[in-house]
């Protein structure tokens, strides 16, 4: 499954918004959110620690402490740190009770639970933010992942169709991916592939993307179909690249994808490189990664 990219608070309108002095915290909760911007998770997560900290001894707002905590929820999002975003996310939503904070907050817990493999508070939040916002067509391909995932196949296709209905082109293409994903499930393999390359079709190189490619990959090397799949691995760990950056456990997965098809079409040393990238991926990031973001790769 594809993960809906994480959606940017709109707690950060309060703390911007503010007409108290300037301080530390706020150029620092600015900071942060532009390294964000550029891709830059682990950097902007250090300006949203320092932020953080400068806002507790300031004693602001409960409102504007919401706002850094979601942002650094949103930092370990990217990060691929599912478990502290998600302590994060929680954090913020004691805090945050303006209905349009409260529903980012909300998607965000969502879509970091789902990342986690725990569905039943997946689906708890994004419901609770489809009671906010029920013509939001993000939400309801949200929640149609999250029920695919729990194998609640028939609420999943209501809610994909419904949010294809809403008509966002932004999200048809991530509802496609579901359905492909739904029907690989109940062995429908060749509709899979075809909804998952319809879904390809509509989206921009970026992370979202990347996985789809994946997918397909993955989709073909059960159809014994190698050679396509390592084309489509390619292409895919460009754009992981190019969106997550060149040290993202996101990519290592994919890298030892990559290894795997290689090997079964005879490219050997260029599958000795890819799984050695790999490796030295995971290396780097264990030192940082908690235990319990540590989880065997799952097939998209």
């Amino acid at each position: 499954m594809i993960p809906q990219s994480i959606r940017r608070s709109l707690l950060h309108l309060v703390i911007l918004s503010s007409q108290g002095l300037a301080s530390d915290w706020l150029a620092l909760y600015n900071s942060g959110e532009e390294k964000l911007r550029h891709g830059m998770a682990e950097e902007a997560a250090r300006d949203l620690r320092q932020s953080l900290r400068s806002a507790e001894s300031d004693k602001v707002s409960p409102a504007q402490l919401a706002g850094i905590l979601d942002a650094l929820g949103r930092s370990r999002f990217r990060a691929g740190k599912y478990r502290e975003a998600t302590g994060y996310f929680e954090k913020a939503l004691q805090l945050a009770h303006q209905p349009g904070s409260r529903l980012a907050g909300l998607v965000n817990a969502s879509q970091a639970y789902r990342e986690l493999g725990e569905y039943k508070k997946s689906e708890h939040y994004i419901r609770e933010a489809l009671r906010m916002a029920p013509g939001d067509a993000r939400h309801w391909q949200l929640l149609g992942s999250v029920l695919i995932k729990s194998r609640k196949y028939e609420e999943a296709q209501l809610a994909e169709q419904k949010a294809l209905a809403l008509g966002d082109a932004s999200v048809a293409a991530l509802a496609w991916s579901d359905l492909s994903a739904m029907a690989e499930a109940q062995g429908h393999l060749t509709e899979a592939a075809t909804l998952l390359e319809r879904a390809i079709h509509t989206m921009h190189p970026q992370h979202a993307r990347g996985r789809l490619l994946v997918s397909l990959a993955a989709l073909e090397m059960r159809a014994k179909h190698p050679h396509p799949a390592a084309s489509h691995l390619r292409e895919a760990i460009q754009d992981l690249e190019t969106a997550l950056g060149k040290m993202h456990p996101d990519l290592a997965k994919a890298l030892d994808f990559y290894a795997s098809v290689l090997r079964r079409v005879g490219r050997k040393s260029e599958a000795r490189q890819a799984a050695e990238r790999a490796g030295e991926i995971r290396a780097s990031l264990a030192a940082t990664v908690h235990w319990r973001d540590l989880k065997p790769p799952a097939q998209d």
